[in-house]
């Protein structure tokens, strides 16, 4: 780097190598912080197990990050009138292995880091422009359109810049729905675009009434870092309590370390996030432990004004949640109602709608989940004997955030527009799947 305490103006260009490929030549022994196998909770199975190009990877972002950083306390160090702004040319797809060739283009690709700093001598002469900054961190930008923010940041005025391409400038018109990418040949407004697409559908959908369509099983880590990725309202996750703590676990023959405190700590920043909360293992042994570390969870997390806690149990110390504050649901018999359904057994079906309205009675029900199957039990059946506070929360798992025309197939549902149904998991696709 140039004398940083000459006079003179400086505009200095560092080149970095980053995380180019190949991964593993981008950096120094000392920085191979990951070497280990790739664990299920955090990577979902497919991905588990020795992934070396995905352990490279992230060793080349913890090297590259100190590098910035290298260069940002230099800058600090100078003690004058000083921005710096890092930005990559392109992402890789790492998790597909198809670097970012784009001849087999992906959105993967085009998601890069874009970091401002600034010293406080700049900050003091420049608010608006770091003000503004602050106002588009939301909006998406094209590299591409970097001349302009360039010149912006340097004062140069000419006939070729453009403020309305300029994200730091108040005249800045940047708008997602008509951004074109990777030298136009791609809109960012795309329904091949998840990143687009499934946060649009999660606003329309969720429009009315928060965290009404949210993805099923986020049992990972990694699929988790997905929900964040396209701003869901909400997530579903299966619970096995044990050991004092909730464990994120669909199978009890197959828990891993992985904890709901984890999921917590990961949400995304700033979004009170919905959660629906399958707890497996509800029974007679963890009734007091369970709602003792919920209520823990609570303290820090705030949530009993945004979880769903459902299980099967019959037990009357279900109530003990639902008198605790907590949203509390009765997960409906899936295999003994559809069999009901299928023959038809008419007195069978009103035994079950009987036992459930008693039980939610003696439970203190909030609500009921169940198969999207069994709507036609809920609503002729079971409905005209539950109180009318009582709701719904379902699940459809035929249909999947990725579906090419999953806007009409829900909105073709008879369930959908159900108001007393505020819950409805679909399919989330993830190459995290646990």
């Amino acid at each position: 780097m140039a004398n940083a305490s000459t006079e003179n103006n400086q505009f200095i260009v560092v080149h970095l190598m980053g995380n180019h490929g190949d991964y593993c030549l981008r950096y120094p022994t000392e920085y191979a912080k990951f070497q280990d196998d790739l664990t299920p909770e955090i990577f979902g199975k497919k991905l588990a197990g020795d992934n070396r190009q995905i352990n490279c990877y992230d060793n080349s972002v913890t090297f590259n990050d100190y590098v910035v950083s290298s260069v940002i306390d230099k800058l600090a160090g100078a003690k004058r009138l000083a921005t710096l702004t890092y930005l990559s040319d392109h992402a890789d797809d790492v998790i597909n292995a198809k670097g970012h060739n784009s001849s087999i283009f992906t959105y993967d690709m085009t998601s890069i880091p874009f970091l401002v700093w600034a010293s406080d001598e700049y900050k003091d002469s420049h608010k608006e422009r770091l003000d503004t900054l602050r106002e588009h961190v939301d909006t998406p930008y094209a590299n591409e359109q970097l001349f302009h923010y360039v010149l912006g940041n340097l004062g140069i005025r000419s006939d070729v810049y453009d403020p309305k391409q300029d994200i730091a400038s108040t005249l800045y018109e940047g708008d997602k729905n008509n951004l074109d990418i990777v030298h136009r040949k791609f809109k960012w407004n795309s329904a091949e675009n998840p990143v687009y697409e499934y946060a649009r559908l999660n606003d329309k959908w969720n429009a009315d009434e928060y965290g009404r369509v949210l993805p099923h099983r986020i049992n990972s880590l990694g699929k988790l870092m997905d929900v964040r990725k396209y701003g869901l309202d909400g997530y579903e996750t299966d619970l096995i309590f044990q050991d004092g703590v909730f464990k994120v676990s669909h199978d009890r023959e197959d828990v891993h370390n992985l904890t709901l405190k984890d999921l917590l700590e990961y949400e995304l920043p700033g979004k009170s996030m919905k959660i629906w909360l399958d707890v497996k293992n509800l029974g007679d042994q963890t009734f007091e432990g369970a709602l003792s570390r919920l209520t823990e969870l609570d303290a820090t997390y705030d949530l009993k004004d945004r979880v769903i806690v459902e299980s099967s149990t019959r037990s009357e110390k279900f109530a003990d949640f639902s008198n605790a504050g907590f949203h509390i649901s009765y997960y409906l018999p899936t295999g003994h109602i559809d069999d009901l359904l299928e023959e038809k057994d008419e007195n069978g079906l009103k035994a079950e709608a009987q036992r459930v309205s008693e039980q939610a009675k003696l439970q203190n029900l909030s609500a009921v989940s169940f198969d999207i199957k069994l709507y036609p039990f809920v609503t002729e059946y079971l409905e005209q004997l539950l109180p009318q506070d009582i709701v719904y929360h379902t699940w459809d798992l035929k249909k999947s955030y990725e579906d090419k025309d999953i806007e009409a197939k829900l909105g073709d549902t008879k369930y959908s527009s159900n108001k007393r149904i505020k819950t409805i998991l679909l399919d989330l696709p993830s190459k995290f799947h646990l």
